[in-house]
């Protein structure tokens, strides 16, 4: 029985009106709780865990309340601290019982503020076992991330979806809050990610909106990556309108439902939005791409281009932007020679590329990995080495 959220007020206090709803649609209970709900997810006892926050004036300030399967409040917490603003976005129980809320907080200095991604755990009261922030764009012109959803993976530790400086970002931590790795994906104008979940070969999907990519001013795109934030594909969804995906799930025949809006008429028209995947629909799929060493640009087909060089240059400058994607041990992009490592031949046999050299390696042919095209996905070639 699906539970739905909707908000009431505009000024100070505001409040939420929770609906329980039958197979048919039929109301079963209606609450109201003076919380703003942004989340809320069914707990292991068939009771509620509500995620959101609470307005103080100019502010918010994070709030959870736990409901029992009748939508009666069982408890109710707020998480202020000495911010601007802090609002929870998503919540999950963990395996353990406990809860993980995030969301972002605004944090002001002399002369800018930060919006960093907040991460609040508790206990199963809601009492609070350790907070973090994270931002990964800080500097004295200010900074943007934020956190919309989160989920416990296969492994025990937790993947956060969310946006940075207006790309897709996605963080995995372990239980105590400390980051195990980052990943962005975007182009040159704004993506903004709704959800996030776990694919079943151990990958993540992640939905949500993008300005660079797609038909219109604002398309669905999909981004499925691999167990460490490598890119895998990505796809968009949309018309000449804006559409936007507010969440996925995967379904019990093992495919994927998306629940957005459509705008068709600027501020005033707009229809809920739902798009099934089949399980089976012939992605384009790669696991590597030599040469195209920023392939987690979300691009397809992959491009090898200019500035694949500089990506390449930059990382053995030790520049930390260039880390990131040349993280993935099996099939990286980066190692262009194909001997299992990032090397300075890495460098020379990409400019020889561009220089137009004729060199084929004993690895792969070009013919087959930058002739590519949408109709042709590439498989790795059965004699490029494992580096796993």
């Amino acid at each position: 029985m699906p539970v739905f959220t909707t908000h009431f007020g505009e000024g100070y206090p505001a409040y939420t009106v929770l609906l329980k709803l039958d197979e048919y649609g039929d109301t079963v209970w209606t609450m109201t709780h003076n919380i703003l709900v942004n989340s809320i997810q069914q707990t292991t006892d068939g009771g509620f865990i509500l995620a959101g926050y609470i307005r103080n004036l100019d502010s918010h300030i994070a709030a959870m309340m736990k409901i029992d399967a009748d939508g009666n409040a069982q408890w109710f917490n707020s998480y202020p601290g000495e911010y601007l603003s802090n609002t929870g976005y998503s919540v999950c129980q963990t395996s353990q019982g406990d809860y993980i809320m995030v969301g972002e907080l605004e944090i002001r200095f002399e002369d800018h503020e930060n919006t960093n991604v907040s991460i609040i755990k508790t206990n199963e009261n809601g009492d609070t076992l350790w907070t973090r922030a994270i931002g990964l764009n800080s500097s004295s012109h200010g900074s943007y991330d934020e956190a919309r959803s989160i989920i416990e993976n296969s492994d025990g530790d937790f993947v956060i979806g969310g946006n940075s400086y207006y790309d897709f970002l996605l963080i995995k931590i372990n239980t105590f809050g400390d980051t195990i790795w980052t990943r962005t994906y975007g182009g040159d104008y704004i993506e903004d990610a709704g959800a996030v979940i776990q694919s079943s070969d151990g990958g993540y999907i992640i939905a949500g909106w993008t300005a660079s990519y797609g038909a219109g001013d604002k398309d669905i795109w999909i981004v499925k990556t691999n167990s460490i934030g490598g890119m895998v594909w990505s796809k968009t969804i949309g018309t000449e309108y804006e559409e936007t995906a507010c969440s996925i799930i995967k379904t019990s025949d093992n495919e994927f439902a998306i629940a957005g809006i459509r705008a068709t008429g600027g501020y005033i028209d707009h229809d809920f939005y739902l798009v099934k995947l089949a399980a089976d629909q012939p992605y384009p799929t790669y696991a590597y791409w030599p040469g195209d060493v920023n392939m987690f640009n979300g691009e397809w087909p992959p491009r090898v281009i200019g500035s694949d060089v500089t990506y390449l240059v930059n990382y053995f400058r030790g520049l930390p932007s260039s880390q990131p994607c040349l993280q993935d041990s099996f099939w990286n992009s980066a190692d262009i020679n194909g001997d299992c490592g990032i090397l300075g031949s890495d460098v020379t046999r990409l400019v020889n590329y561009f220089r137009g050299e004729a060199y084929i390696s004993p690895c792969f042919s070009y013919e087959t990995i930058w002739l590519a095209t949408d109709d042709l996905p590439v498989e790795a070639p059965e004699n490029w080495p494992n580096c796993e």
